[in-house]
């Protein structure tokens, strides 16, 4: 019965701590546009080193000043993530989506990057 009740508990802490990572599908469409890095942390802790950070991502492009991809790269997109055709075979996963926010997530230079990104529009740049 002791065993019994022991596993019922270690189910149960692993069952709540499983934090589910899978957000609904995002269209190819719903994500090209012009975006601006608003936060960003690496390896968990807040960073400054993004600011001003951006992507522009058309139907088979990506244009970014985020190191080491500065500039336009080709891409595929699929399952939520845009794998760039750069030398490191950079990979950027979406982990929220909710219109005019998208949240991301990357490896850089061994760094685990989470970036929060806001659309901006064509008016929002003058």
């Amino acid at each position: 019965m002791r065993i019994l009740l022991i596993s019922i508990l270690l189910s149960s802490v692993v069952i709540l701590s499983c934090k589910s990572d899978n957000i609904a599908p995002v269209a190819a469409e719903n994500i090209q546009g012009h975006w601006e890095v608003i936060d960003a942390l690496r390896n968990k802790r807040q960073t400054k080193l993004l600011n001003r950070a951006y992507l522009i991502i058309t139907d088979s492009t990506l244009n970014t000043n985020i190191p080491p991809n500065d500039g336009e790269l080709n891409y595929s997109y699929g399952s939520n993530q845009l794998r760039l055709s750069d030398a490191e075979r950079t990979n950027y996963r979406i982990t929220s989506y909710l219109g005019d926010t998208m949240s991301l997530s990357t490896e850089i230079k061994g760094f685990d990057f989470e970036l929060t990104l806001e659309r901006k529009d064509d008016e929002d740049e003058n």
